[in-house]
Parts: structure tokens; sequence; C-alpha cells
């Protein structure tokens, strides 16, 4: 049931998903065939999946109060799951393998500096991080939260 009220409200909000511009760097060099043919496409383009989506519900208006349902269903799953997560304080470790790639012994970085990064990754998915308020996109308001969720280096590969 849950994935399936995943797939649907992942295929819902794709519509309504705006894609991030596009832009073409052409070169200054000689123009070719090719640069001649792209020459004519727009430097930005945005994502027309709102527009479809407005033409959608005026060819259907019935779409319009499905999307609507849709959308109350779904609010009404992520209410049920935020009372659900704070009657749980359950916190989630995942063990991580960190292979280190290197070309020659000044290049490797050692078994402290690894630790180090996960224990900032850690405070970070925890919201222990003393610069969270400094982080977080403007856009997201402060709307972050505790994940419940550690790594820790993992005992075999």
């Amino acid at each position: 049931m849950i994935k399936k009220l995943l797939y649907f409200s992942f295929a819902l909000f794709s519509i309504n998903i705006s894609a991030q511009n596009r832009v073409l760097h052409l070169s200054n060099s000689q123009p070719t065939a090719t640069s001649k043919a792209i020459s004519n496409v727009p430097l930005t383009r945005n994502c027309a999946s709102s527009e479809y989506l407005e033409k959608q519900l005026a060819k259907h208006p019935e779409l319009k109060q499905k999307r609507l349902d849709a959308l109350k269903q779904i609010a009404d799953k992520v209410a049920l799951m935020d009372v659900n997560k704070s009657k749980s304080n359950v916190v989630h470790t995942i063990p991580v393998v960190v292979h280190v790639v290197y070309n020659n012994a000044n290049e490797n970085i050692s078994d402290a500096q690894i630790l180090s990064q996960i224990a900032v990754l850690n405070k970070d998915f925890r919201k222990l991080n003393t610069d969270f308020n400094n982080t977080i996109n403007n856009a997201f308001g402060n709307v972050g939260s505790d994940a419940q969720i550690e790594f820790c280096m993992a005992q075999r590969d």
C-alpha cells in the first residue's frame, strides 16, 4: 500500500516539478553546422510540466478534484508518519565502508580524518551541528529535523 502511495505521489508530483534551467554554452570559434543548427535554440529553457498540467486540467476538469484528493491522502499519510515518528526515538545505525583511492602515499588520508568526517556527518544527520541555522536553505525555512540516523565504520568489508 505504501509503495503504491509513494509511486502515485511521485508520478503526481513529477508533473509539477520544475526542471532546472538548461544553458547552452556556444563556442566562440568558427561557426560549424552543429553550432548553426543550435544557434536558434533558446539559451535558457524551463520545464513545461506546469503548462502541461494546466492544459490537462482545462481539458479534463475532473482531474482537479482527483488531484486534490490525492494531495489530501498524501498529507494524511505524512501526518500519520509524523505522529508515529514522534512515538519512536530509535536511532538507526548504518555501517559504512570507506575506500580511499590514491596514487602515492602523499595523497592518502588517515583513519582519523575518515572518522572525523563521519562524526561531522553524524552531527549533520542528527541536527547536532552548531551551524545548523546558518546552513539550511532559506527556501525550506526551519523545517530541518533529526533524521535519527547515524553512521559508523563497518566491522567487515
